[in-house]
């Protein structure tokens, strides 16, 4: 049975681009596997490496060395929000064009002159 590293499971988690915190990381992605000694921002510096970027409670990019990817809860001081910048969710289809999720609009290629009827359905 294949695993999936906790780095996979906080980037599915985080992946949703809401914010979310560290108590609520720690019950979803963690469960009662991770005995008080989890590493949530060993796990956070991870997808950075990758390149993933994180967002300010502002919604602003953060960016640099040694800077912090979240910010302090105002009543909670021990608890930090993660937010992580939703990917671009794009389907293209082969000479027709391109759909984006995001907006739920599609983008015909440039020659293509038919009407196109699409529908929906998001779960």
């Amino acid at each position: 049975m294949k695993t999936i590293s906790q780095t996979k499971k906080l980037f599915n988690f985080l992946s949703d681009g809401f914010p979310h915190s560290t108590d609520e990381i720690l019950r979803e992605v963690y469960g009662n596997d991770h005995c008080g000694l989890a590493r949530v921002g060993g796990r956070i510096n991870d997808l950075v490496n990758e390149g993933k970027i994180f967002l300010d409670e502002n919604g602003n990019e953060i960016h640099g060395k040694n800077v912090k990817r979240g910010w302090k809860d105002k009543y909670r001081p021990s608890i930090y929000w993660y937010r992580l910048k939703k990917e671009e969710q794009t389907l293209g289809i082969e000479g027709l064009g391109i759909i984006d999720f995001e907006t739920a609009t599609f983008t015909p290629e440039p020659d293509k002159k038919e009407q196109y009827q699409l529908n929906f359905l998001f779960k």
